[in-house]
């Protein structure tokens, strides 16, 4: 290691003045360029790390207060109180708001067996939605045209137990 110093500092001291002065005005030219060199990156990573940090948060703060929508968008029930009273009494109210008569309600080894009739297949499937958002879950359901004007269907459900 002292044999290489030697050899540069023989090597230095043969220059002509004015070339020494630039090598010497040239080192911390040198140094200060490295320094940029590596730390310029790693001011650009923090930079965009501290940025990306601000976007997570802002849509942390989003999540958070949309948080009920999300959890009404898990099931596709909107959200209301699941009504009180017995299956048959929740059944009947449920009917009644979509203007469908119900023929018969019979429990079979835990399901509930629902047979109705009305006028129109989209308040028939609106009653079926209704019925799974209240607490039911719904094993089956058929519905079938008597008539232009009248609709008969069954369904079989079972109290959820979530």
């Amino acid at each position: 290691m002292a044999k290489i110093f030697m050899k540069v500092t023989d090597r230095f001291r043969q220059l002509q003045s004015r070339e020494r002065k630039l090598i010497i005005l040239s080192i911390p030219l040198l140094a200060l360029t490295t320094i940029v060199a590596i730390l310029a990156p790693l001011i650009d990573q923090r930079a965009s790390l501290s940025d990306e940090l601000v976007a997570l948060n802002t849509d942390m703060v989003w999540l958070v207060e949309q948080r009920e929508v999300v959890q009404r968008l898990n099931s596709g029930c909107a959200s209301r109180d699941i009504m009180d009273g017995s299956s048959r009494e929740k059944l009947n109210k449920l009917s009644r708001r979509n203007q469908i008569r119900l023929e018969s309600v019979t429990n079979s080894s835990g399901l509930i067996k629902v047979s109705f009739s009305g006028s129109d297949a989209n308040r028939s499937l609106q009653m079926a939605h209704q019925i799974a958002c209240s607490g039911f879950k719904i094993e089956s359901f058929s519905l079938a045209r008597l008539s232009s004007s009248e609709l008969k269907g069954s369904m079989e459900v079972a109290v959820s137990e979530s």
